[in-house]
Formats: C-alpha cells, sequence, structure tokens
C-alpha cells in the first residue's frame, strides 16, 4: 500500500491491476521490509516499473523504520491479543513464562520484541532462527523418536547489550544519559544493527558517540566500552540525522561507525574483546569475593545437640551441599554473563548469611535457585 499509494501520488499511475508489476513490488517490499529489521531507513527502488504518457516510470522513495512499524502497528496488536487470549485459556500469567521464543521470520521486526518485552517483561530469546524453528523442532523430535541420539545445538550469542547514550526521560525527566539498546543481548553473532539519531541544536557541527555494554536503562550505570567525537557536521537545524551502526562479529570484535545521513561524513572506532565475560582483575575480584563469602569450615556453624538427630543430619546435608555449591560457583563465574554473576555473587551471600546465623531451613530456596543458575550455564 505505501508503495503504490507513493506512485500514484507522486507518477499519476495506478497499478494495482497489473500482476506483472505487482508481483515485482512484493519483491521489493520484502527486501526492504528485512533491510529494516537492521537499519532505520531504505530506499526502494525500481527501474521502468511502467509507463506513463509513453515516458518510463521509475520508483525510487526512501521508507523509514518508523513509518513502516506504523503500517504494521495494527498487525502487531492483533497478534499481541491473541497472546493475551492463550495466556487467558492456558490460566496463565506473563510472569508464569520462563522464556519466548520467536517463530517465524516476520518476528525479526525489531517492534515486535519490544512490544513483546513490554507486555511479558522480559527478553525474547534470539538463539534459534525464527526461520527454521518449526523446521528444527520438529526434525529434533523426529530424531528423537527414531532413536537418535540427539545433543543440544548451540550457536554463538551476545551475553551483552551493547549501545549508545542519548537525550531521553530517565525516571520521570531528561537525562543526557538515557541507553539506547542497539544490538541485544542474546542476538546470535556475527551480527549489525543500525539506529538513527538526531542533532539537538542548530547548526551543530559535531556530536560524541559513546558505546556502553549494559542492561540498565541509565547509561551512567553501564560499562562505558569506547566512544569518539564525529566532527564536521553539515551545519543545518536541529534534526540533522546521524546513523550509528555497530557490527559485532565472531571474535567479539565490536566496529562502531557514525554517519552524517545527508553527507555520508563518517567516522569509526575498533574495540576489541567487546564480549570478554570479565576483564582479568574483574574476575580476580569476583572470585575472591565468591571465595571469602564462608571462609574456612570451622566458621560454620552448626547445631550441637539438637534434640532431633533426624534434623541434624539433614542440617548437616544442607551444610555441605551448600558449601559444594558455593564451590561450583566460583569455578563457574567465569563464563558467567555479568547478569549472571551478579545473580550468582546474591545468592551466595544469602547462603552466607543463612549459615552464619544457623538459619539452615532457610538454605533450601536459594540454594535451589543457585543450583538452577550452574545446571544452565553448563547446560
Amino acid at each position: 500500500g505505501f508503495i503504490t499509494d507513493h506512485l500514484k501520488a507522486h507518477h499519476g499511475v495506478d497499478v494495482r491491476d497489473s500482476r506483472r508489476i505487482m508481483a515485482r513490488l512484493r519483491r521489493t517490499a520484502e527486501t526492504a521490509k528485512i533491510a529494516l529489521s537492521d537499519a532505520p531507513f531504505v530506499r526502494i527502488e525500481e527501474e521502468y516499473l511502467t509507463e506513463k504518457d509513453g515516458a518510463p516510470v521509475h520508483l525510487s522513495v526512501e521508507l523509514s523504520r518508523e513509518d513502516y512499524e506504523a503500517l504494521i502497528a495494527p498487525f502487531i496488536e492483533e497478534t499481541l491479543n491473541a497472546v493475551h487470549i492463550a495466556l487467558k485459556g492456558a490460566g496463565l500469567t506473563a510472569s508464569a513464562i520462563d522464556e519466548i521464543l520467536l517463530v517465524g521470520g516476520a518476528t525479526r521486526t525489531p517492534l515486535v520484541s519490544q512490544r513483546l518485552k513490554e507486555i511479558m517483561g522480559k527478553e525474547p530469546r534470539g538463539e534459534v532462527d525464527p526461520d527454521l524453528c518449526v523446521a528444527m523442532g520438529a526434525s529434533i523430535q523426529g530424531g528423537m523418536i527414531a532413536g537418535e541420539d540427539v545433543s543440544a545445538v548451540l550457536v554463538d550469542v551476545t551475553p551483552y547489550t551493547f549501545g549508545t547514550s542519548a537525550v531521553g526521560i530517565l525516571n520521570g525527566g531528561y537525562s543526557h544519559n538515557c541507553f539506547i539498546p542497539i544490538i541485544h543481548k542474546n542476538s546470535p553473532i556475527p551480527v549489525t544493527k543500525t539506529e538513527a539519531f538526531q542533532t539537538m541544536v542548530d547548526r551543530q557541527e559535531k556530536v560524541e558517540v559513546q558505546i556502553f555494554q549494559g542492561e540498565n536503562p541509565d547509561a551512567t550505570r553501564n560499562t562505558k566500552i569506547g566512544e569518539f567525537m564525529v566532527e564536521g557536521l553539515s551545519p543545518v537545524p536541529a534534526g540533522n540525522v546521524v546513523l550509528v551502526r555497530l557490527a559485532l562479529d565472531s571474535d567479539g570484535i565490536l566496529h562502531v561507525t557514525a554517519v552524517e545521513k545527508a553527507t555520508g561524513l563518517e567516522k569509526s572506532i575498533t574495540i576489541q574483546g567487546a564480549i570478554s565475560h570479565l576483564a582479568g582483575t574483574e574476575l580476580a575480584v569476583a572470585r575472591e569475593r565468591i571465595h571469602s563469602l564462608l571462609g574456612d569450615s570451622d566458621t560454620i556453624p552448626v547445631p550441637s545437640s539438637p534434640a532431633d538427630p533426624a534434623k541434624e543430619t539433614g542440617h548437616h546435608h544442607a551444610i555441605v551441599q551448600a558449601r559444594a555449591l558455593v564451590e561450583k560457583a566460583e569455578r563457574a563465574i567465569e563464563s558467567a554473563s555479568a547478569e549472571d554473576r551478579d545473580e550468582i555473587i546474591n545468592l551466595t551471600e544469602i547462603i552466607r548469611d543463612a549459615l552464619a546465623a544457623g538459619e539452615f531451613d532457610d538454605l533450601k530456596e536459594p540454594v535451589e535457585q543457585l543450583s538452577d543458575i550452574l545446571y544452565y550455564l553448563e547446560s
């Protein structure tokens, strides 16, 4: 509709009755839709679509992701209503859903993940190709039924979110430090994503691009991993578009490019080891923190003369299990993401406090949670 409306408004031709032309436009529209999953703008061009008064009619129009999302918004909301109906029918709430798996190529549209995160409270998983998801699942299930030894299929994903900072609403007020995610965590790598930003003042000649790694909406609370200045922008009114492109390769190298859309002026930096879980010193600190949580075995209180021998045995088992799990956590900290690492440390502190207070019955829940995280990391 967008393309045919453009042709009618700007060239005075209506091509909707031509199957040949519409077939060309559908292919072009599909290509544009795919491009807008990773870029904020796409130029749609087709030469010699038809003729008018003996002159050729060429198509050349720019479509922004924002306009495309406005066009498809009713369809997305209709699908989300179906999600609510499915949850209601299953007697579940959004918080009861452990993971969100995207199925179908249309789910690559960024607005789909954005709206799902808003209503479900969690980021959809990106490890499985949405185009192949059903086929892969059917193949694996078929293999299992046939007695094949089916093992897990692993893909490389980024454990962190990467983005930049911009002016926006933060904690109810305007801030220059709003974190704008560009590459979301759990995205399969290699991956390239681009977002558009605008200058704030008239004749703004330079803009600073800061790159952060983290999940906090306040950029200052994330980890800054690089920054550079783009100078020599066109002296035009506010709203000059600058594109920020992030490309993360399988070696963990992040290539950052800022481009003035109107002129092509660009500046780039390369950030080595962007997906390294922890720097050496940070890893040592994390390990030391976990190692020091329980101290020596002599410092762990045990009941001196409990009234119930069975309960004493249960407490002793809980203590041994807790210590073994903490030692396991210390070994696993290197392979954990920042989010998992923080949760591991928090759970370990809860276990320490329960042991120090002699509240052995309170060990069950944190031990189970820590065990689940470690199992997830191992698998």
